[in-house]
């Protein structure tokens, strides 16, 4: 049966219970449980059908109880937070489901920035997912583990959707789900999933990726997206939109918003010259162009400033500066930059000095060539 199906099997079985409990005519027979709420009382059994005394909800047989969708998130040392709380809240609060986390042992670990989470299952004694979610973070972990891989690879096949947050696609690439498939990542790791993962081609500029079965979404946040966007799959648009409401979530399924595809990631980056601190001051832009600017304190002329950035930005990989392009009396330097989508960019930076002493402000700007006037 499918997750659609048990939805509405499972909804009428409850509509059923609730009708005998609201006459108070006892359904005997069997064993009853309250639809999964993820509170305590989904592990208390009833001899007859009503309603759950903890919680509220309908009971439901055992053999309804079957047909509730399982959603299980994959937890491994240095989890990211938001990749697998986003989408445990989302799923938690989807109709009918049976969210759980589950690990390679089942014993206490650590995420990323120190929490501390006990996972509900092993390996060994977890239900079988009908969805299977699998976050980033210390992505390594879980991909350089053979029997990680194999697990996800081996649930994959029996599940019905496969969802990965941030770089927990580079463990959904290992297992070789996403071989002649499209995906994407995290921002800062796009160039390094085309290396990881050859096979695949690699998407900047969509929040997340639907192959199908298997989803792929980027950094962070977007996996509460792609979780809605999921439960819209299974449920329909209206109830996914509900529950966004529920959440006060502002989900626009509409948006094109993905960090990757974003101008700034073209500007060029490296460390600022010893003995000097930046403070950002501004950034701000969009796909076709960005601007950043940012102070400079320390004992450094502008000419030097100037000579470092020159340096610094004719080493990066796909940049360009023009000699006569390098205006150090007035402390401007334009160049180009030609990403790797074959895209040329046109870039600024302009070193001005401050109302305060010591101190440089530096304006570096990106525009695409051939953006739409106005940008």
């Amino acid at each position: 049966m499918s997750i659609r199906n048990a939805r509405s099997f499972i909804a009428a079985s409850a509509l059923v219970a609730l009708m005998v409990a609201g006459t108070g005519m006892p359904q005997a027979g069997g064993e009853f449980f309250c639809a999964p709420c993820n509170q305590e009382c989904d592990n208390t059994t009833h001899e007859q059908a009503g309603r759950c005394p903890v919680c509220g909800m309908a009971l439901v047989s055992e053999d309804e109880l079957k047909e509730v969708a399982n959603v299980a998130i994959l937890l491994f040392e240095g989890v990211q937070i938001i990749d697998y709380t986003g989408p445990y809240e989302v799923f938690g609060q989807m109709d009918d489901t049976r969210v759980y986390t589950v690990s390679e042992t089942g014993v206490t670990l650590t995420t990323a920035m120190g929490m501390t989470v006990t996972p509900k299952y092993s390996f060994e004694n977890a239900p079988e997912p009908d969805i299977l979610v699998v976050p980033g973070g210390a992505a390594n972990n879980a991909y350089d583990n053979p029997t990680v891989v194999a697990w996800v690879a081996a649930k994959a096949q029996s599940a019905e959707h496969v969802m990965s947050v941030c770089n927990g696609a580079f463990i959904l690439a290992k297992a070789g789900l996403l071989d002649g498939a499209k995906a994407t990542t995290f921002y800062g790791l796009i160039d390094e999933l085309r290396t990881f993962a050859p096979k695949t081609t690699v998407v900047t500029d969509q929040r997340f990726v639907d192959n199908g079965k298997v989803i792929t979404s980027a950094g962070l946040s977007s996996g509460i997206d792609a979780s809605l966007y999921l439960v819209a799959k299974i449920q329909g648009q209206a109830r996914a939109r509900q529950l966004a409401l529920h959440l006060e979530y502002d989900w626009r399924p509409e948006s094109t918003f993905a960090r990757a595809a974003l101008a700034d990631m073209r500007l060029p980056s490296f460390a600022p010259p010893d003995g000097v601190e930046t403070t950002l001051v501004a950034t701000s832009g969009d796909r076709n162009q960005w601007e950043r600017r940012f102070t400079i304190q320390g004992e450094i002329t502008p000419e030097a400033l100037m000579a470092y950035i020159v340096e610094k930005v004719s080493a990066l990989p796909g940049w360009s500066l023009e000699p006569q392009r390098v205006n150090a009396s007035a402390g401007r330097v334009e160049g180009t930059y030609k990403d790797a989508d074959g895209t040329t960019w046109r870039s600024s930076t302009l070193i001005e000095p401050s109302k305060d002493a010591g101190t440089q402000v530096v304006t570096m700007t990106i525009e695409k060539r051939g953006a739409p006037s106005g940008h």
